[in-house]
């Protein structure tokens, strides 16, 4: 579940960025391409960083569509192995790594929207509501982890109080429901709902409690992402798009050129040739 709310709080920076989704790619095509310094890369002045941003969604969505495929390679290795042989928890700690080097490439490419876009973000208090993700992200994948690790080397064993069953499931939920209940006041805070008490001051538009909940649930907005980063995938699709557009600003500006400039005459490119 952590990863549908990574990806929520990516789509929320993108809204706070430009929250008109017609102008999205013109907006991200205006600014130019910087290295991870901040300055802008030589020789590519002028191109936009709209690649740049299909990089960083391709990124942060690849997480629910690998998040899916560990979930079943879990759940086919629990149907078809022993609950207790070793093989087992070698193959289901390879799975839970791939999860968390599946979360880290998208927490990384987060940061790295957030530090470009800071002047953006930064007002409205993004880097505390992104710690406080990483945070629950980090103590629901890292306890668990750890243990079954430890479990899978044998350094946890079964006891007659401890079954195994104990430390593979009992013990790690338990962990992270201790956690999460330690860490839940901090979404209070980072989340405040001042802003939409000063929207209902200002007498807008009130949404009902059936329609904020059904909003709530309401995940389509994730699998349109899903499908906007498999047509970001594709190099035609946003090489045609891009290349074309290209194209036309330089054929506007040759045609203005030609236009405005008089064309040399026969004795000023002799003089050149001198």
């Amino acid at each position: 579940m952590e990863a549908f709310g990574v990806v929520s709080l990516f789509v929320l920076f993108v809204t706070y960025v430009t929250p008109d989704q017609s102008l999205r790619e013109q907006f991200y095509d205006s600014i130019e391409q910087q290295d991870r310094h901040g300055k802008t890369v030589p020789g590519k002045e002028g191109q936009g960083s709209l690649k740049w941003f299909h990089n960083i969604w391709i990124l942060v969505f690849q997480i629910l569509v690998g998040r899916v495929a560990t979930t079943i390679a879990s759940e086919v290795l629990t149907a078809t192995e022993c609950s207790t042989s070793r093989k087992l928890n070698h193959r289901r700690t390879i799975v839970n790594v791939m999860a968390s080097i599946e979360t880290v490439i998208t927490l990384l490419a987060i940061l790295r929207y957030y530090g470009r876009l800071k002047s953006h973000l930064q007002p409205r208090g993004s880097m505390w509501k992104l710690m406080t993700y990483k945070g629950v992200i980090f103590f629901s994948i890292f306890p668990d982890t750890i243990i079954q690790a430890l479990v899978s080397y044998s350094v946890l064993k079964p006891s007659t109080h401890i079954s195994y069953y104990d430390w593979q499931l009992g013990i790690p939920a338990l962990i992270a429901c201790v956690l999460m209940f330690l860490f839940s006041p901090l979404f209070w805070l980072t989340f405040p709902a001042t802003r939409y008490r000063e929207a209902a001051e200002r007498d807008q538009r009130r949404e009902s409690f059936a329609t904020a909940l059904v909003q709530v649930v309401n995940i389509s907005d994730l699998f349109v992402g899903i499908w906007l980063m498999i047509q970001m995938w594709r190099p035609s699709n946003y090489g045609k798009r891009y290349t074309s557009g290209k194209r036309k600003e330089l054929d506007s500006a040759s045609s203005n050129s030609s236009t405005t400039m008089p064309l040399p005459t026969h004795q000023q490119q002799a003089t050149c040739t001198q």
